[in-house]
């Protein structure tokens, strides 16, 4: 009988079980810890416009679906509001009173905007936002970086980092 041969160019890639650890830079950093399931359980963030410079750990917790339900760290905690199935707002609470929240723009099912409001009671500006710019093929080629200049509403361009795609394999995937 004959014995096909097996074409190595037509295996599909191993399913990927790798997780992102941290990313970094300079010595700013967001990093997680997953539970034995494979959920993030734990996010230690330090960086200067979000944490003043000091090391933070959120725990996370999960309502139904699997969903966020919350991020606490002592005296504060971040509660996602979702909508169709997004996220929508996520509410910042210091000593369990409002004083913040992050709202989330879509376009085409991909996040186009991020902007996050500081202030008390219903009175909130925009502090930082974040506008993303996408390719065809839905990767983000563009963050542009806003910031309050210290007039009420007003935001002024802080900074942005573009983002370049290859079709190349990536020399450390299966790694």
């Amino acid at each position: 009988s004959c014995k096909k041969d097996k074409n190595e160019g037509s295996v599909p890639p191993p399913a990927i079980t790798e997780r992102i650890k941290e990313f970094k830079t300079g010595d700013e950093f967001v990093r997680f810890d997953y539970s034995a399931g494979g959920d993030v359980d734990k996010v230690i963030i330090k960086t200067d416009a979000n944490t003043g410079g000091a090391t933070l750990t959120y725990a996370v917790t999960y309502g139904a679906g699997k969903k966020i339900a919350s991020l606490e760290t002592p005296g504060e905690k971040i509660v996602p509001v979702y909508e169709n199935n997004s996220i929508a707002r996520a509410d910042i609470f210091q000593d369990n009173e409002r004083v913040g929240y992050t709202a989330y723009q879509y376009e085409n099912g991909a996040i186009k905007r991020a902007t996050i409001y500081f202030g008390e009671e219903n009175d909130f500006n925009p502090f930082l936002e974040f506008n993303f710019t996408h390719n065809a093929a839905g990767n983000v080629t563009e963050t542009i970086a806003m910031m309050t200049n210290g007039e009420p509403g007003q935001m002024v361009r802080s900074g942005h980092t573009t983002y370049q795609y290859d079709q190349k394999t990536n020399p450390l995937y299966a790694h």
